[in-house]
């Protein structure tokens, strides 16, 4: 079947709405999406589709997303972004494996840097904060270390709902051990692991919510610095 606007060629189960990507990164591109009938009441009227890109790094499948899929079948909150399926219209063929997300309409770089939104009035930013703080709570208690809050991997809706999303370098925590510290976008990314440290635990998250807290009140990177040293 020859692609057009409307469909993607190898896809019988979800119509791509758009051409164009909603966003691109390393491990996939995300399409605005249509599930078919048989899915729409479990996944409602639209929904996020992940394509996931093939890496021969990898064994054929991107590891993030392997973590991402494990740490959402078992993380169901409010303020987590759901992951309705793992799709794959050829099961044989790997580089054709899509996550199905909710969708929600914009994240929140695109609303605190937008021109048209003059200003972000204090409700709103406790409102925020609140269900991020909110979502936060939930993986810290559930020994998860996120590794990548930002403004733009919080969604949010026209209903003012925010949900995190995009779990590809979160981990499970256990005390005492290692882990990278090549994790969080710098600006977001807490001194100690500037500064060489592997030893560390949910509380790097934390740090995160401050600075976005903070550019939530500045409309502004609370950090600034393009390497670690000068971010420092």
């Amino acid at each position: 079947m020859a692609e057009d606007a409307g469909t993607l060629s190898f896809e019988e189960h979800y119509e791509r709405l758009e051409k164009k990507p909603l966003g691109e990164g390393t491990y996939g591109e995300v399409y605005k999406a249509r599930p078919g009938p048989e899915r729409r009441n479990a996944q409602g009227d639209i929904v996020a589709l992940k394509k996931l890109v093939q890496r021969h790094d990898d064994w054929g499948f991107p590891i993030t997303s392997l973590r991402e899929h494990r740490i959402l079948l078992r993380l169901h909150h409010p303020n987590l972004v759901t992951l309705h399926e793992i799709y794959t219209p050829t099961p044989c063929y790997a580089s054709a494996v899509y996550m199905v997300f909710e969708y929600l309409e914009l994240d929140l770089e695109i609303l605190i840097q937008s021109p048209i939104v003059k200003s972000i009035d204090e409700a709103r930013v406790k409102s925020v904060m609140q269900q991020l703080l909110e979502g936060v709570h939930f993986m810290h208690k559930n020994n998860v270390m996120h590794r990548d809050l930002k403004p733009s991997n919080l969604l949010v809706n026209r209903r003012g709902d925010v949900k995190i999303c995009d779990f590809g370098l979160a981990r499970s925590y256990k005390p005492g051990h290692a882990y990278t510290g090549t994790v969080i976008t710098l600006n977001y990314r807490p001194p100690e692991l500037c500064l060489g440290c592997r030893h560390y635990g949910p509380p790097v998250d934390v740090w995160s919510v401050g600075a976005i807290f903070a550019e939530l009140l500045g409309r502004e990177i609370a950090i600034p610095g393009r390497e670690e040293h000068e971010y420092l």
